[in-house]
């Protein structure tokens, strides 16, 4: 007869998804694991797979849950208006304590060398659908006459994907007041382009 799970797996895959954010992927052990979440090795293997597997899994969660909903204003609004509007919730979400921990996608690229191609890819395809988000939004701009000087879109897309790069790691070694007051200055300069 085979054992029922005394513990729910989507639980413990956000709560592995969360140790995965804060501490990384080379820092975490499977025997860290086990400890953190108090779920037995077996367990955890036979529901997750290995280190690799299980992080890919913590990784997609974060991807969808987090990540992709960080996107939404670029996609549910236009031109210039899209980009202000997703500063500000970079900026609101900065707020938050787990901000600390920046960004898991960025944090896990970090380990490039150490991952599957599969988390890889999902690593670089979501930094890839952030810039295009903005390159749209830039180049609605562009067609609206939003902007007060013409900018390519490419290029400008890449520069504000490095900025919220870069809030993202300043977030993770400043206190939020400093972030709050960069986003401050970087959202008025936004409007004035």
């Amino acid at each position: 007869m085979a054992r029922t799970k005394s513990f729910d797996p989507a639980q413990v895959l956000h709560q592995a998804m969360l140790l995965f954010w804060r501490e990384g992927f080379r820092q975490l052990s499977m025997e860290n694991l086990v400890q953190k979440l108090g779920v037995n090795r077996y367990s955890l293997y036979q529901t997750f797979g290995n280190k690799q597997d299980f992080f890919h899994q913590a990784l997609v969660l974060y991807t969808d849950n987090i990540f992709n909903r960080m996107l939404r204003p670029l996609q549910e609004q236009q031109g210039k208006t899209a980009i202000i509007a997703y500063f500000r919730l970079i900026q609101q979400q900065l707020q938050h304590d787990q901000a600390s921990a920046g960004c898991m996608l960025l944090n896990a690229s970090l380990n490039a060398g150490q991952l599957h191609e599969e988390s890889l890819n999902l690593i670089k395809n979501g930094l890839r659908r952030q810039e295009e988000s903005l390159k749209k939004a830039l180049q609605q701009a562009i067609d609206n006459n939003e902007l007060s000087r013409p900018r390519d879109p490419l290029t400008a897309s890449r520069f504000l994907a490095s900025q919220v790069h870069a809030m993202v790691l300043l977030r993770q070694n400043a206190g939020k007041k400093r972030v709050h007051d960069v986003l401050e200055f970087m959202l008025a300069e936004l409007e004035a382009w």
